[in-house]
């Protein structure tokens, strides 16, 4: 059973002038203090790219490189975020500067992850001069030693979480370095970068990519992230990316919100790189041309499918066999598809609320991984406290990618769990339900619902409202979807004077064990129907329990 949490109220001396109380509410429950709920609102907060340590040596380098028409090459990485990033670096570098640019993505199967010294060695052999990565090489320390020593200057962009030693090489773009705001993406930093080239810090042509990537990266959107997100939004609703387009529309989507890209264009993109070669994502995002995006569309949708399938036969015999008395899950095969271990890694995490790694064996002794955490648990901080049993490790607080010798996986394992088990004595173990207000159903309607929409695009760091409704009755209850695994409910209020159509997407109550219930007590989200010129407002239920009178 889950742990309900009622957000404090607002205290006394905090005033949200010119607000409505709901507004103010989900303002403070967010962090955002009344001196800052104008811009947070207006989602306006852009910072100057020459704040970025080493940006004005890196712009002049560029630019001496464009001039002399020397070979670049912008080196990427094969997610979402990372094919995003060498879009935007690639073609403002070839389109609007007509530099001798060249884009490349690693294979995750044959060149793994960031800069792989074999496909350097053969760009520099053909000529190249300046490398630029995006979306990683921060952690490239060896690889960055050997580029030096060949004489080839090498200019690190990236966003990833760096280690103590930092690559030796011609400057490093880093929001960590300079840079007033931490939480950006490699895409957002491969942006600014090109700003800083342009000297247009309102350039908006690319900030689609720039959505798309911080969405499907699952940063907070809060600050500068939320701007990109809610700028970026419109341009892709405006369909000049025609790629973006074809996809919208094989997936029969008119009009995008974060949702839609975050569980349906994004996963279509990532799709690529999981399982086969993440070009064709770049291709997507890059080509004019509408008959060859739509063919891309298809394929990635196919890639897709097939992505889906592998992950939930992994799924069928993983779940079943999840330890819930551990603290921390670490899973291995042989013989799992090394493109879906992060996505089985998230849902380990989910299901169980716990950190976990999922490792798939690479080569006779080497084994690749996949980690996912929770809240408060730092999982990068972990790896790196046990780093002397890993061959390479890098990524954010929350996911990470690993190597490790089989020999070492036990004691990963056992120093893992011991970690674990101390972090989670001081937290709960129960899955906790963090609600913004309690509302009463006579003050749920359509106004209500466009209050809260101004505080949107929602997402991580900004979630979708959530409220509390007691004393709510069940007028009628009953299941549908493909499977029937859907609850729909009529539901009213102890007075009957309102009903509303209320929809539980992952139910753990049957229609039979509802209809013996008197009163429930709800947690839901808002969301409008529309169908045709009607719309109507419907409760997304999170979860519901008895009333207690």
């Amino acid at each position: 059973m889950s742990l309900w949490q009622i957000a404090p109220k607002i205290p006394p001396s905090l005033h949200y002038h010119g607000l409505d109380k709901i507004t103010s509410q989900l303002l403070y429950n967010r962090g955002v203090m009344p001196d800052d709920a104008k811009s947070f609102l207006l989602a306006d907060t852009y910072y100057d790219s020459m704040l970025f340590t080493d940006m004005g040596k890196v712009v002049e380098r560029i630019r001496l490189a464009v001039s002399s028409s020397e070979k670049i090459l912008v080196y990427g990485d094969y997610d979402v975020d990372g094919i995003c990033a060498v879009s935007i670096l690639w073609d403002y570098l070839y389109t609007k500067m007509h530099a001798n640019v060249i884009p490349f993505i690693p294979s995750r199967f044959n060149d793994g992850y960031g800069l792989s010294q074999k496909q350097v060695d053969k760009f520099i052999s053909d000529g190249t001069s300046l490398i630029i990565t995006v979306d990683c090489g921060i952690t490239a320390v060896s690889v960055a030693e050997h580029i030096k020593k060949l004489g080839i200057d090498l200019i690190v962009t990236d966003h990833h979480h760096p280690k103590d030693e930092l690559p030796d090489c011609f400057a490093i773009i880093h929001p960590q370095r300079g840079y007033p705001f931490q939480e950006i993406t490699g895409s957002a930093v491969a942006y600014k970068l090109i700003q800083a080239i342009s000297g247009n810090l309102d350039t908006t042509e690319y900030m689609d990519l720039v959505a798309l990537s911080t969405i499907c990266d699952i940063v907070d959107l809060k600050s500068e992230n939320r701007s990109f997100v809610k700028s970026g939004l419109k341009v892709i609703n405006s369909k000049k990316r025609v790629g973006i387009a074809k996809l919208m529309e094989i997936s029969n989507i008119d009009f995008v919100d974060v949702y839609h890209i975050g569980y349906i264009l994004g996963p279509k993109i990532n799709a690529s790189g999981r399982i086969y070669d993440a070009f064709d994502g770049l291709r997507l995002l890059s080509t004019k041309k509408e008959e060859y995006a739509h063919l891309l569309a298809v394929k990635l949708d196919n890639l897709n499918k097939e992505r889906k399938k592998l992950l939930e036969d992994t799924l069928s015999s993983i779940i079943p066999k999840i330890d819930s008395s551990l603290d921390f899950n670490l899973v291995v095969s042989d013989d799992w598809h090394e493109g879906i271990i992060g996505l089985v890694a998230g849902r380990i995490t989910e299901v169980s609320n716990r950190p976990s790694i999922v490792l798939t064996k690479k080569t006779k002794d080497l084994y690749i991984g996949s980690a996912r955490s929770v809240n408060g648990f730092n999982i990068v901080n972990y790896l790196e406290k046990n780093s002397s049993l890993l061959e390479g490790f890098g990524g954010h607080t929350a996911a990470a990618g690993l190597q490790i010798k089989q020999k070492n996986i036990p004691i990963l394992k056992k120093s893992l769990e011991t970690d674990a088990s101390q972090f989670f004595k001081n937290v709960t173990k129960e899955k906790t339900i963090n609600i913004d207000d309690v509302v009463s159903m006579s003050n749920v309607n359509e106004s209500l619902y466009d209050e809260i929409n101004t505080l949107s695009p929602f997402g991580k760091g900004n979630p979708i409202p959530v409220f509390l409704m007691q004393g709510v009755k069940i007028l009628s209850a009953y299941n549908v979807g493909k499977s029937n695994e859907f609850l729909k409910m009529k539901l009213t209020d102890k007075d009957g004077d309102s009903i509303f159509d209320a929809i539980w997407f992952t139910p753990n109550l049957t229609t039979d064990i509802l209809s013996t219930l008197a009163y429930i007590d709800i947690v839901f989200s808002l969301n409008k129907n529309v169908w045709g010129n009607v719309s109507k407002i419907e409760f997304r239920i999170i979860d519901l329990k008895p009333s207690v009178f």
